[in-house]
């Protein structure tokens, strides 16, 4: 997506399930070139609270205009007892 020039926010809705650590499990979202090189990060959590929560971010001068992907991402280590997953919503960027 290309962000607009100026002043601009980006926010969306999560729900977070990550029943381990952050050094382990993370819900991220991340602001990013097409060449997938990381302009700004958004979102980097391990919370199991299940609640919807809206994060909004301030889109830095430096990102805004530019063509940009949004990157949202689970990371997950694998065990089985204690998956970590996300659901995301209402993505906007005004």
């Amino acid at each position: 997506m290309t962000l607009p020039s100026g002043t601009a926010t980006l926010s969306f809705w999560y729900s977070p399930h990550c029943p381990d650590t952050l050094n382990s499990d993370q819900i991220q979202m991340q602001i990013r070139k097409t060449s997938g090189q990381r302009m700004a990060t958004v979102l980097n959590v391990c919370s199991n609270t299940g609640v919807w929560t809206q994060q909004t971010y301030s889109i830095p001068r430096k990102v805004a205009g530019r063509t940009v992907v949004l990157w949202f991402n689970v990371h997950d280590d694998g065990n089985a007892s204690n998956p970590t997953y996300a659901l995301f919503d209402d993505v906007a960027v005004n």
